[in-house]
């Protein structure tokens, strides 16, 4: 279970993304979280992943909760591929002989795996890393818009990560955050949404995705009328016309 206590961040006075969050998530099930762009998806993944500080609350975590998939900006640019995973694999407890000979195998970029981290071009350095969080074991996987990068020099690289993710969450749960409802199909069956600074999380997939929608059609009617004239009493309506 991940459990959020009394949760606030902001960025600033005008820029709150929760506001004093209590909220338990289920670390045993395919979560879509789910919000409108630029709403803070991100920033919500990030505070799980506790790779950012929340401005006030704690986050409680129960079982190993991954990084987000393809984060790659941690590792050491000086070292090499190799160095980085085998320090991550020791890091969780993994044997790094084999995260790395998994790796290898799947990406056939063995030869890069021995040059400095940034000397590899920026789609294989993020689809090494996406190898590298499937590699690893985790009861819950954190993913942010797609399981596997689209654009990689790895032949049907994204294909590969989507037969990983199907692998990997048939007996761990994940954290996808997408605003598509097809994405959130695809990858979930459950699903927390970021509204008005709360989140909320929906057994029902499909309850969640209603919302959503009466979400975008509420947020599309203000943005075509953003100034409706109010219903007037009908002997001022008269007068008007």
């Amino acid at each position: 279970m991940i459990r959020l206590r009394g949760v606030t961040h902001r960025y600033n006075r005008r820029h709150v993304i929760l506001t004093d969050v209590d909220i338990e998530i289920p670390t045993d099930r395919r979560v879509a979280l789910m919000a409108g762009p630029y709403s803070g998806k991100t920033t919500v993944l990030q505070i799980i992943a506790r790779q950012l500080t929340p401005w006030r609350g704690r986050i409680e975590r129960t079982g190993r909760v991954s990084f987000i998939g393809g984060f790659h900006t941690a590792f050491r640019s000086t070292m090499t591929a190799r160095q980085n995973f085998g320090f991550a694999a020791e890091l969780y407890g993994c044997n790094p002989s084999q995260v790395i000979g998994f790796i290898a195998e799947i990406s056939g970029l063995g030869d890069l795996l021995d040059v400095p981290f940034r000397q590899l071009g920026l789609q294989n350095r993020i689809s090494l890393c996406y190898l590298l969080t499937y590699a690893l074991d985790f009861d819950t996987y954190l993913f942010d818009n797609i399981a596997g990068p689209w654009i990689s020099e790895i032949k049907d690289f994204h294909k590969i990560c989507d037969e990983l993710y199907a692998q990997k969450t048939a007996s761990a749960g994940s954290i996808f955050a997408t605003r598509e409802p097809r994405v959130a199909v695809k990858y979930c069956d459950s699903a927390l949404l970021l509204r008005d600074r709360k989140l909320y999380y929906y057994d029902d997939l499909q309850e969640a995705l209603a919302i959503v929608e009466e979400d975008r059609l509420a947020a599309e009617s203000l943005a075509a009328n953003p100034n409706p004239v109010p219903d007037l009493p009908d002997k001022l309506r008269a007068l008007r016309d």
